[in-house]
């Protein structure tokens, strides 16, 4: 497969972003703020 721009997938994009919104909602859940 072809590299996309930054070296990383559309598909590990999509993973990423999934993974910073969840990473975000635990954040706010548990009120870290130092990460």
């Amino acid at each position: 497969g072809s590299i996309g721009a930054g070296g990383i997938s559309e598909e590990q994009q999509q993973k990423i972003a999934a993974f910073e919104d969840s990473f975000r909602q635990i954040k706010e859940a548990t009120g870290l703020s130092d990460l």
